[in-house]
């Protein structure tokens, strides 16, 4: 297992654990940011993701430390 920060936005912020807009969440090693959203339950809400400041594809593997951002659709109205 490693330990990465996530931080989740608009609506995201409801999967988060206690509600809370960012938290350490533990993933198994190897774990992608696919795999991430299916343990947080927001893979179908899911838009964009950016690890350490970048935007990547869902692919991506995440590394112990990584800073991870999630991002949902934007609204308007």
């Amino acid at each position: 297992m490693m330990q990465v920060t996530v931080r989740a936005w608009g609506n995201l912020r409801r999967f988060m654990p206690d509600g809370e807009g960012s938290a350490a969440v533990q993933v198994p090693d190897g774990a992608t940011i696919d795999d991430l959203a299916v343990q947080l339950d927001m893979q179908h809400d899911l838009w964009a993701a950016a690890v350490n400041g970048a935007v990547v594809p869902f692919t991506t593997r995440l590394n112990t430390g990584d800073q991870v951002f999630l991002f949902d659709h934007l609204h308007g109205g």
